[in-house]
């Protein structure tokens, strides 16, 4: 798409991949410059939705590559039928090009070349507010939730005096595991939670038994999981699967401990369980509880947009995050009525949906 005479968006083919080293090198420090370009050869080589698209869109002023972004091309189901959909993420602009209104062409760029629905779940403010002005639409009410198991990390960025920080914290443990102890405890003795390796054609025939229970959610099959979860280079997750007293499976779940600023973090990028069996849910949040806490976790993060799950991880003691989660959506006017495309409770959405852990380097295990 030529946006005037001297700006053009151009989608992305390998005898880019130079200019975007140059992109990169300006931006990063050498070792992870070249860590990112492995990373990028996963996501526009291994993407099991490809069928030939382009996953990047590069922004050009005259013949100079000045940008680039991820348009990510997926599947998801919406009311139970399959629709293609995009996942707008990394966006990049050269330097000396911020700062004047330029980045605003890659978003409208990539929109002008694919007309599917576009979400985008992971901005930052000065994203956000730009692609408000591109007209893309926020869908509010999207919340994080937390768990806390050492609150002294939180509290002694409140309080600088280590006595206050300290008692404060006592307090906070005791009310913590007055909570903990009231809750009813559940041993899930019925329901087998098992680490595994990899992905297999058993999760196509569980999402499709499931996946009607959403209004809008990512094609999470065999395929998606492990091109996400274990091809993925650089990574640290662990993964699990819950099978229901039958033996049926009946959920999966994808953790990741990481270091965030001077704390711990526990995560869970990913969980999906039949909704039907709400014990599925706890008990793969009660084995992410164990397995996170076992390591000195300070605190577990998690996006789960369902309103049952929501109300799941309510009772099993997370709380609502202060912090503002994004997601925006885009070409979604022609097929979908807006009051149901701007509800979150009409969509499912984990970290996973987002970008924010597709360019982290990791280590390979959990540590």
């Amino acid at each position: 798409m030529r946006i005037d005479n001297t700006f053009n968006v151009r989608e992305f083919d390998v005898s880019h991949l130079e200019g975007l080293r140059a992109l990169w090198a300006e931006r990063y420090d050498p070792n992870y410059a070249i860590r990112r370009e492995i990373l990028f050869k996963w996501l526009t080589e291994r993407n099991p939705y490809l069928k030939g698209e382009s996953p990047y869109y590069l922004l050009f002023h005259k013949d100079r590559m000045i940008g680039m972004l991820g348009h990510m091309p997926l599947e998801i189901t919406i009311n139970g039928g399959l629709k293609s959909f995009r996942l707008s993420h990394d966006i990049l602009l050269s330097k000396e090009y911020r700062g004047k209104g330029i980045g605003r062409f890659l978003p409208i760029g990539a929109l002008t070349h694919d007309g599917s629905l576009t979400g985008a779940l992971w901005f930052n403010e000065p994203n956000h507010r730009m692609y408000e002005k591109c007209g893309w639409q926020n869908v509010p009410n999207l919340t994080s939730y937390l768990k806390i198991y050492n609150p002294i990390s939180f509290i002694q960025q409140k309080f600088k005096t280590k006595p206050i920080a300290g008692c404060l914290s006592a307090m906070v443990r005791l009310v913590l595991g007055v909570k903990e102890a009231l809750r009813t405890k559940d041993g899930y003795e019925d329901i087998k939670i098992q680490e595994i390796e990899t992905f297999d054609e058993e999760y196509d025939k569980f999402y499709d038994s499931i996946s009607h229970n959403f209004g809008i959610i990512v094609v999470r099959k065999h395929r998606y999981l492990n091109w996400k979860f274990v091809e993925k280079p650089f990574n640290n997750y662990k993964c699990y699967k819950a099978l229901d007293k039958k033996n049926d499976l009946s959920g999966y779940m994808v953790i990741k401990r990481e270091a965030f600023g001077s704390r711990k973090r526990g995560k869970i990028v990913d969980i999906l369980a039949d909704p039907s069996q709400p014990r599925i849910f706890q008990a793969l949040i009660n084995r992410a509880d164990l397995e996170l806490t076992n390591l000195g976790t300070d605190y577990i993060g998690v996006i789960c947009s369902y309103p049952h799950f929501k109300r799941e991880l309510e009772r099993l003691g997370f709380v609502k995050s202060r912090n503002r989660e994004y997601f925006m959506v885009n070409n979604w006017e022609k097929d979908y009525r807006n009051v149901f495309i701007s509800n979150i409770d009409n969509w499912y959405l984990t970290y996973s949906d987002g970008d924010g852990d597709a360019w982290q380097v990791d280590d390979k295990e959990i540590n």
